[in-house]
């Protein structure tokens, strides 16, 4: 897949849907054609995904995934992880590469293992709002960026279900997309190419260019005849 900013999370990822989202476009993109701004910006997502813990809050969103609350609410800090804002492209095209091993093997349906050394963090109880206290604990992760993608992606995937990895079924593409309602190819372009394929290779397509080809040939002598008549 080409870098495309059409297909960059440009807004800050909130929820493990917009995370897992990311994650199967971060998979497949060509970091190679990347801008600068544009490899900041997926450092960014990649930083946003790392500490995203997708838990719901008292009042019902998720937790911004990089800023914590005091008891008081008065005080907050950003929460940064350097590993991850230093990556090079070399660094991410190593975990675009194991990430994307993962992916396809949760939309085969198969099983795979992953090994990654991490640390949990425990965090809270905080103020999520500022205005009142917060009863959830939130459990972090601290290790290597390539294994904390790793580990979070299986958690968004635990949570929103393997049925919503899936590859393209059309031959010549393949891609791995989220599947949102009841789509079943990655775009409308591959949806009307396979339903072409199919209308081309159905007994009905059959019967009807094999009249086609019968009625063309039954004109061909009637016009011969007239072009004679006409020529006498």
């Amino acid at each position: 897949m080409l870098f495309c900013k059409a297909h960059m999370v440009s807004n800050p990822l909130r929820t493990t849907l917009e995370a897992l989202q990311f994650a199967i476009e971060f998979a497949q993109m060509d970091l190679t054609q990347a801008s600068r701004e544009d490899e900041e910006t997926v450092r960014a997502r990649i930083q946003e995904l790392a500490l995203l813990t997708g838990q719901p809050r008292a009042n019902g969103s998720n937790d911004d995934p990089l800023w914590i609350y005091t008891r008081d609410g008065s005080i907050k800090w950003q929460v940064t992880d350097s590993a991850i804002a230093t990556l090079t492209i070399a660094d991410m095209q190593h975990i675009q590469a194991d990430l994307f091993h993962l992916l396809a093997r949760i939309a085969a349906g198969s099983g795979t293992s992953v090994r990654v050394k991490l640390t949990l963090v425990v965090m809270g109880p905080f103020h999520a709002t500022g205005e009142k206290p917060d009863p959830v604990v939130t459990i972090g992760v601290s290790g290597p960026p390539r294994d904390q993608v790793l580990y979070r992606v299986i958690r968004f995937v635990e949570e929103l279900g393997t049925e919503r990895v899936k590859a393209c079924p059309e031959p010549k593409c393949g891609r791995l997309f989220f599947k949102v309602t009841r789509k079943e190819f990655c775009s409308t372009k591959c949806q009307s190419r396979s339903y072409m394929r199919k209308l081309r290779h159905s007994p009905k397509a059959g019967l009807k260019e094999a009249t086609s080809t019968a009625n063309a040939r039954a004109k061909r002598p009637r016009r011969r005849a007239r072009a004679e008549r006409i020529e006498e």
